[in-house]
C-alpha cells in the first residue's frame, strides 16, 4: 500500500470514528418557557401594568441574537426580525403577549454532546428580542436560562416607552369677520431631534421632518385638539420629558399672514405670533417669500403627561377668490342667442388679467341653441381689491368689454363675488 492510500484510510476510520461518537453522544433536549413583559416607568411609579400585543422572538443562538439588534433600526419595521421578505429569520420562534403581557413558548428543542446533567437533564441560555411600536425593539439585559423537559418560569422582562405623550389644543379665527373657522386644516410636526439648553428645548436644535407627523381640523367652534406622541431625548434629567412641535395650516386659498403688510412684513394679521422663515415644506420658498403653506408658529413647551398646552389663538385670511363665471348673450329685441360674439372680462376693473371667450351654440332640452359662453374658474387676490369691506368678502369690480358690431345693453354684473358661480345673460344690440 503507498503512503497516499494510507493517508486516505486513516482519515476515513477518523470520520468514521467521529461519526460514531456523535451518534452515540449527542442528545436532544426540550424544554418550555413562561414569560411576562411589563412596562418599567409605572413598575417604577408602584404599579404592574402588562403589555399587550408586543411580539417576542426567542433565540438559541447569542450571534443570531445579537445579529437581529444590530440591524434594528428604529421606526423602520423592514428591519424587524420578523419583516417580509428577509432572505432568512434568525430567531428560532415567535409569539405576541396576551392583554396582561403574559407569553409561553413551548417546544423548545436543542441538542449537545455533553449536557450538564448527564444524559437525563441540561440547561442552556436564551436569548430574547420584544418589539412594540411604543417601545421599539428590546433586548433582555440579564441572562435567561432554561431546563430541559420542565416548563421555566423567566423573570418579568421590563421595557421602557420611547415616547412621551402630550396634549395641545387651538382655535382658529376668520379674518372676514373674526368668527370661529369650521374645517380648518391643521397640520402638527413633531421633531425628530433636539437638545436642551439652560432646563429648555433649544429652538435651533429642533429638527422637524418633510411632511407633518399628525393633521387635523377645527370643529365648529374654530377649536382642535390632538394628543402627539413624541421621542425621549437625552437630556437633563428635569427636562428629558419636553418638546416643541410646528404647526401649520395648509389650506387652499387661505393663509395665517401677509407678507407684504405688518411691520416687520408678514405681521398684520397676527401681531407677530405667526413666523414665516422656514421652508417648511422644502419647495424652495418660506412664507415671507410668497409660500403662503409654510406659515407657522412653534407651541409652547409640551411636558410629557402634563396639562394640555394651549398653542394660542391663530386667524386665517382668506387672500385667493375663485368663481366660474358662464353665461348667454341674446338679443334685446328678440331674446334669441347670438352666437359668434367675443366677449372680453377684465379681473379686477382696471386690471391687467383679461379673459376672452366667443359665444357658441349649445345643446339643450329644446335642441341646438345659440348664444351661450363659459369663462370657466376665474382667479383673483385679495391685492386686487381696493376696498377694505370688499377684501373681507372678496368682492371684486370687473369690466365687461362686447366686440361690434355689437353693442352692450345690460346684464352684466360690475362686480365678482366669490364662490356663487354666476350664470350670467347679457342683453345686446
Amino acid at each position: 500500500m503507498n503512503k497516499n492510500s494510507s493517508c486516505m484510510v486513516y482519515w476515513y476510520s477518523t470520520i468514521f470514528i467521529i461519526l460514531l461518537l456523535s451518534m452515540s453522544c449527542s442528545m436532544v433536549f426540550t424544554s418550555s418557557v413562561n414569560g411576562r413583559v411589563i412596562d418599567k416607568e409605572l413598575r417604577e411609579q408602584g404599579t404592574v401594568q402588562g403589555i399587550a400585543d408586543a411580539r417576542v422572538f426567542l433565540y438559541t443562538e447569542k450571534k443570531a441574537w445579537e445579529e437581529d439588534i444590530s440591524n434594528y433600526r428604529e421606526g423602520d419595521i423592514t428591519t424587524l426580525p420578523d419583516a417580509l421578505g428577509r432572505s432568512e429569520y434568525n430567531y428560532f420562534l415567535s409569539t405576541v403577549t396576551n392583554a396582561q403581557g403574559n407569553f409561553q413558548f413551548s417546544g423548545i428543542i436543542w441538542h449537545t454532546y455533553f449536557s450538564q446533567f448527564g444524559k437525563t437533564a441540561d440547561r442552556i441560555e436564551i436569548y430574547l428580542l420584544v418589539y412594540h411600536p411604543d417601545y421599539g425593539l428590546v433586548k433582555n439585559e440579564n441572562p435567561y436560562f432554561i431546563v430541559s423537559d420542565v416548563t421555566t418560569e423567566l423573570p418579568v422582562m421590563e421595557i421602557e416607552d420611547i415616547w412621551n405623550k402630550g396634549t395641545i389644543f387651538g382655535k382658529v379665527l376668520n379674518w372676514k369677520d373674526g368668527s370661529p373657522l369650521a374645517n380648518a386644516s391643521i397640520a402638527v410636526y413633531v421633531p425628530d431631534s433636539w437638545s436642551y439648553s439652560g432646563g429648555s428645548v433649544s429652538d435651533s436644535s429642533l429638527v422637524f421632518p418633510d411632511s407633518p407627523t399628525y393633521t387635523t381640523t377645527t370643529d365648529t367652534d374654530g377649536t382642535w385638539s390632538l394628543t402627539v406622541r413624541y421621542k425621549k431625548m437625552p437630556g437633563r434629567s428635569d427636562t428629558v420629558n419636553k418638546t416643541k412641535v410646528l404647526i401649520t395650516w395648509p389650506r387652499l386659498d387661505w393663509r395665517a399672514e401677509d407678507p407684504v403688510e405688518g411691520s416687520p412684513p408678514g405681521t398684520s394679521i397676527n401681531n407677530g405670533l405667526v413666523y414665516g422663515d422656514r421652508d417648511i415644506n422644502k419647495n424652495g420658498r418660506n412664507a415671507l417669500q410668497g409660500d403662503n403653506n409654510d406659515w407657522y408658529i412653534l407651541s409652547p413647551e409640551i411636558q410629557a403627561n402634563g396639562q394640555p398646552v394651549d398653542t394660542g389663538t391663530v386667524t386665517l385670511q382668506r387672500w385667493r377668490f375663485r368663481s366660474t363665471v358662464s353665461g348667454r348673450i341674446v338679443n334685446n329685441s328678440t331674446g334669441q342667442g347670438i352666437s359668434g360674439v367675443m366677449i372680453t372680462l377684465t379681473v379686477p376693473d382696471g386690471g391687467t388679467k383679461s379673459y376672452t371667450v366667443t359665444s357658441s351654440p349649445q345643446s339643450t332640452q329644446t335642441g341646438l341653441e345659440d348664444g351661450f359662453f363659459n369663462f370657466g374658474e376665474l382667479v383673483w387676490e385679495i391685492g386686487d381689491i381696493t376696498n377694505l369691506a370688499d377684501k373681507k368678502t372678496g368682492k371684486v369690480p370687473v369690466a365687461w368689454s362686447i366686440a361690434s358690431p355689437f353693442t352692450y345693453d345690460s346684464g352684466a354684473p360690475s362686480n365678482l363675488i366669490p364662490d356663487q358661480n354666476p350664470f350670467i345673460v347679457i342683453k345686446v344690440h
